[in-house]
C-alpha cells in the first residue's frame, strides 16, 4: 500500500512539475530577432512602476506581478500572442507566469537574465537607465493649463483659414483610412477640429476619444460633442506624462501639431504604446522644422525636426510605415507608424 501511495505522490509531483514548466527561456538576441518581423511577441515587465520608470525594455508593457490577477482584462488582447515576461532577476516573472498560465495563457516565455542582464549588456532602454525622464521644456504648456484660457480665441487660431491643418482637415482624415467601427484617439484634441470628421468616419458603432490636458479645452470638447450630437465622442483628461487611455483601447492614435508639446515624450510614447492595440496605428502630424527654410516661429517653438521625431518614435518600439502625401500641406508632414 505504501508503495502505491509513493507512486501516486511521485506521479502528482511529476504532473505539477510539468505544469510549472509552462514558461521557457528566450534570449535577448532571439527576442530582438522575433520583434523585427511577423507577429512580434508582447513584452511584459512585471516589476513595480518605479522600477519600470527607471528603465525598461523598449515597448514593454508594465503590469506588476502582484496585480496581474486583478488586471487580467488588460492582457486579454494578447492571449493568443507570445508573451515574454521579465523582472529584475526572474523570481517575480516566475510568479507572473504561474498566474497567466492558470488564466489560460499558453504562449509564455521568460527573458533570460531579465532586466539585470539586459542592462549589463548595454542594450537600449526606454525612460533611461538612471533618473526618471526630465521635462524637455519646463512650463511648455502653462498657457493651456490656465483656468483663464480664452477658448474662443484658440478656436479662431486652430480652426481659421490661415492654418493649413484646418483647411486640409478632410484630406488628413482621409489619409488615416478610418473604417466604421474603429476606435480612434485624437491626442491633443484642442478645440475639437477633427471631432466631426472622425465621428463620421468611424460611424455609429465607432468611438472617438478626445484627449487633452487643458481643463478649458476639455469643457469646450464636452460642450461641442453635445451640441453637435457626436455620440461617439468620449472626452479624456490626460496629463503631461499620460494619455489616460485604457490599455489596448484604440485602433489608431492621432497626434496633430501636438508632438512638439509633449513635455515628456518618452513617457507619452509609452502611454500611446499601451493604448494602441497590437497591429494598430500611430499617426503624427507636425511642423517641418528646417532652419533657414521654416518660419522663425516654427524653429523657435518646435523642438525636433521630422527625422528626430521619427527616431524617437521608433526607439519607443513603433515601426515606421510611410509618409503619405497630403495635398495642401506645405508646413506640416504626416508620419504613420505601426504598433507591433
Amino acid at each position: 500500500m505504501a508503495r502505491f501511495a509513493l507512486v501516486g505522490v511521485c506521479a502528482l509531483l511529476a504532473a505539477l512539475s510539468a505544469e510549472a514548466q509552462t514558461v521557457t527561456d528566450i534570449s535577448a538576441d532571439e527576442l530582438v530577432l522575433r520583434r523585427s518581423g511577423g507577429t512580434p511577441p508582447v513584452v511584459l515587465d512585471v516589476r513595480t512602476p518605479e522600477e519600470f520608470a527607471e528603465g525598461h525594455v523598449p515597448g514593454a508593457i508594465n503590469v506588476p506581478h502582484d496585480q496581474i490577477e486583478q488586471r487580467i482584462a488588460e492582457l486579454e488582447p494578447y492571449r493568443d500572442r507570445e508573451v515574454v515576461l521579465y523582472c529584475r532577476s526572474g523570481r517575480r516573472a516566475g510568479f507572473a507566469g504561474e498566474t497567466l498560465s492558470r488564466a489560460g495563457f499558453a504562449n509564455l516565455l521568460h527573458l533570460s537574465g531579465d532586466m539585470s542582464a539586459w542592462h549589463a549588456e548595454g542594450r537600449p532602454e526606454d525612460a533611461g537607465s538612471g533618473p526618471a525622464e526630465t521635462s524637455v521644456r519646463p512650463g511648455l504648456n502653462e498657457t493651456y493649463l490656465s483656468p483663464d484660457l480664452d477658448v474662443e480665441r484658440y478656436v479662431g487660431i486652430f480652426e481659421g483659414e490661415s492654418r493649413e491643418i484646418s483647411t486640409e482637415r478632410e484630406q488628413i482624415t482621409r489619409a488615416l483610412e478610418l473604417k466604421p467601427g474603429m476606435s480612434v484617439a485624437d491626442v491633443g484634441a484642442g478645440t475639437g477640429l477633427f471631432l466631426e470628421g472622425f465621428s463620421r468616419a468611424v460611424g455609429a458603432d465607432g468611438r472617438v476619444y478626445a484627449v487633452d490636458i487643458s481643463p478649458r479645452f476639455l469643457e469646450h470638447l464636452e460642450a461641442r460633442a453635445r451640441r453637435e450630437g457626436l455620440t461617439q465622442v468620449r472626452v479624456v483628461r490626460g496629463d503631461e506624462r499620460s494619455t489616460s487611455l485604457e490599455p489596448a483601447s484604440v485602433d489608431l492614435a492621432f497626434v496633430c501639431d501636438t508632438y512638439h508639446h509633449f513635455e515628456y515624450p518618452r513617457a507619452m510614447l509609452a502611454s500611446l504604446w499601451q493604448a494602441i492595440r497590437p497591429g494598430g496605428t500611430l499617426v503624427v502630424v507636425d511642423f517641418e522644422r528646417v532652419p533657414g527654410k521654416s518660419r522663425d516661429w516654427v524653429v523657435k517653438h518646435v523642438r525636433a525636426a521630422r527625422d528626430e521625431v521619427q527616431r524617437e518614435i521608433e526607439a519607443a518600439g513603433f515601426s515606421a510605415l510611410d509618409t503619405p502625401p497630403v495635398a495642401g500641406l506645405t508646413e506640416n508632414y504626416l508620419l504613420r507608424f505601426r504598433r507591433p
